[in-house]
């Protein structure tokens, strides 16, 4: 792909959910563009999607502060979700009618 330009915004937090490309503010992988309010990557987009629709609340099994990144996401589904939540993905933005048939 084009390269990016790393300079910007990747390390220092300052550009959450702003700019264009770049970097999923979850996990840190490549982000596919802005989802519920903030750029993530389709993984993440997904996983919170599923989360809002989620019977029950998620529990962590550690301390409630797991490492969240491109690798060890999936490792807890808890502290993943909590994280979307803290970088600002807003469960508003979840809209029922684009689901399977549109009723």
């Amino acid at each position: 792909g084009v390269p990016q330009d790393q300079d910007r915004d990747s390390e220092n937090g300052d550009g959450v959910g702003t700019g264009e490309g770049g970097i999923c503010v979850v996990c840190s992988d490549e982000a596919s563009g802005k989802h519920y309010g903030v750029m993530t990557c389709n993984g993440c987009k997904g996983f919170f999607r599923r989360s809002v629709r989620a019977p029950k609340p998620y529990e962590c099994r550690a301390s409630g502060n797991c490492p969240i990144d491109r690798m060890a996401r999936n490792g807890c589904r808890a502290c993943r979700f909590k994280r979307c939540l803290d970088v600002g993905m807003d469960t508003d933005a979840i809209r029922p009618d684009r689901d399977k048939t549109g009723e």
